[in-house]
């Protein structure tokens, strides 16, 4: 099961392009299949002072070219240009969607990829590696890295202007690889549905079940249920990879009877720790703590190489830089991953480049004369003006 919320993601590509539709510059394919979100078409065509700007205005409305199939840094791809001159350049707008996505999904991002093409931009949709519940390792990131590289210099990427669309643990490896000042000149604009903040937040949450709210008491949350079954398995297949050469093979048979089991966890606690040596035994006691407070301080007693590791897969340790205007969009009353990652990711970000809306939360029951409602279509607009600029 992948941890990429694969609805919302999909939630927001329609609120956003519903908000371009006002204006006339493209008509959604399944309109049916976006029954819910005609309401949202509605409120954003009530609010006269949204500042789209002439960039978004004046789009082409000429019909974009077909679908192409190619790969991006090594990575399967399909993308769509603008119609006019072959020789147009536009900016280019990236969605990330795992591998595992549905044909049945791809085709509704394709019906978006062409509504971003007859609003003016290179739509490109990008499968990436699924990180699974984790956020994945250092070396996964390489891909995706060099993905967004090829994108701003292929030949239709105006003056290599990429924005950048994804949700949960793809959206977070996307923060932290915007963060890399290769990567960071190019990107204008992202787009982050419900994204994890942390390393260690997840795997605390996947383990002893709760989350830190904003006022730092922690709580359940109802992930954890889905997180114990899948972040589990990842964590303990990363425990089993992490020192192949250094198990028993006993210990590397007892783990992978671990990974396959319905609860890893619990199956972990039954290996006895004596037969796990050094950074072993660190993770096993980390991955078996349900009491919180020891889970912490059983965190910072993991190998240095590993801390390490994990602070660099971690939004909230490195976007402090990110030159990238970035909207975090997410319910507030979310069952994907704590709503507080979102704070937290804002809150590492210079204030006038991030806005956080209830992009997810606008449906077809909204008023559409309500402030949260016109709120959150100024910041849908807010992210389209620097996508599309």
């Amino acid at each position: 099961m992948s941890a990429f919320p694969r609805l919302s993601l999909l939630v927001a590509l329609i609120a956003i392009t519903l908000v371009v539709g006002t204006l006339g510059v493209w008509t959604l394919v399944d309109r049916d299949g976006a029954r819910s979100w005609r309401q949202a078409a509605i409120i954003s065509s009530e609010v006269g002072d949204v500042p789209i700007g002439r960039n978004v205005a004046g789009w082409l409305t000429h019909e974009p070219r077909d679908v192409r199939v190619l790969t991006a840094g090594g990575l399967p791809a399909t993308m769509i240009r603008p119609g006019g001159a072959e020789d147009r350049t536009a900016p280019a707008v990236v969605v990330l969607v795992p591998n595992g996505t549905s044909a049945r999904e791809l085709k509704q991002l394709e019906n978006v990829q062409h509504a971003v093409a007859r609003a003016g931009m290179v739509a490109w949709a990008v499968r990436v590696p699924d990180p699974g519940e984790s956020l994945g390792s250092t070396r996964e990131l390489g891909k995706l890295r060099s993905a967004m590289l090829g994108i701003a210099s292929d030949p239709s990427t105006r003056d290599g202007h990429v924005s950048i669309i994804a949700a949960g643990a793809i959206a977070s490896q996307a923060l932290v690889v915007a963060s890399e000042p290769e990567v960071d000149r190019f990107v204008q604009a992202m787009l982050v549905v419900q994204p994890v903040a942390d390393v260690q937040g997840l795997v605390r949450l996947a383990v002893t079940g709760t989350a830190r709210n904003t006022l730092g008491a922690d709580v359940a949350h109802p992930a954890a249920a889905r997180l114990r079954r899948t972040a589990a398995r990842a964590l303990v297949r990363t425990l089993r990879e992490q020192a192949p050469n250094t198990l028993s093979p006993i210990v590397g048979r007892l783990l992978d009877a671990a990974i396959d089991q319905d609860d890893p966890l619990a199956a972990l606690r039954r290996i006895p720790p004596r037969l796990l040596r050094g950074d072993l035994r660190a993770l096993r006691r980390v991955l078996t703590t349900d009491d919180p407070r020891q889970f912490d301080a059983a965190w910072t007693l993991l190998p240095a190489s590993l801390l390490m590791e994990a602070s660099a897969l971690s939004p909230t340790e490195v976007v402090a830089d990110l030159d990238a205007r970035v909207l975090l969009g997410g319910p507030l009353d979310d069952t994907q991953y704590p709503i507080e990652d979102t704070f937290r990711i804002a809150a590492q970000l210079n204030d006038r480049r991030v806005r956080v809306t209830r992009l997810l939360d606008v449906d077809g029951r909204a008023d559409a004369s309500s402030a949260g409602a016109r709120s959150t279509v100024r910041d849908i607009a807010w992210w389209l003006e620097q996508a599309g600029s």
